[in-house]
């Protein structure tokens, strides 16, 4: 059920439009029958997101918060996450960095829920490339190459106070070599 503005018999300005069944609610702005500018829309599982819309699309600057407590804040591309944003996850994760069809890509910096804190490069989601892996448990540092997600190349380990413990080439996360 629609209320609102009509122009030329379709949708446009400001109204709220509830999709049969509940499935989905949506409140703000329409143009020629499509939700364009800002709104508010909610699903029907709880999900809901405040922000920008193009052609019925999510699309801009806006907010997502799912029903366990996670929100993102950033930018989008037809409803999802792209660009620069950032994530807080229900378990405590907070990623702030670049998104690209809902997952992390680019650079940006990843807090784990146990305090380990990953700086650098992210692709199809995971640290790969150049990054940096502080781990909060013994203070130890690791800064060199990564690949989905694990140590792989080379790197640098260092223990809390800055002393050298190994520093070479890495693969699968385990040393490999003899490394200095």
């Amino acid at each position: 059920m629609y209320v609102g503005e009509y122009r030329d018999l379709l949708r446009d300005g400001q109204g709220s439009y509830t999709f049969p069944g509940n499935f989905f609610h949506y409140s703000g702005s329409w143009r020629r029958g499509k939700m364009h500018g800002q709104g508010e829309l909610t699903l029907g599982d709880g999900t809901s997101y405040e922000g920008e819309f193009q052609d019925g699309e999510i699309e801009g600057v806006g907010l997502k918060r799912w029903p366990d407590g996670s929100s993102y804040s950033g930018h989008f591309r037809e409803g999802e996450m792209h660009g620069e944003g950032v994530y807080l996850s229900a378990s405590g994760e907070r990623y702030e960095g670049g998104w690209e069809n809902n997952q992390r890509y680019g650079h940006g910096q990843l807090r784990l829920a146990n305090g380990y804190i990953f700086s650098g490069n992210f692709a199809a989601h995971y640290p790969s490339g150049l990054g940096k892996m502080v781990y909060a448990s013994t203070g130890h540092v690791y800064e060199g190459e990564w690949l989905a997600g694990v140590r792989c190349g080379n790197g640098l380990l260092q223990d809390a106070s800055g002393d050298r413990l190994y520093e070479g080439h890495w693969r699968d996360n385990r040393r490999n070599g003899d490394g200095v």
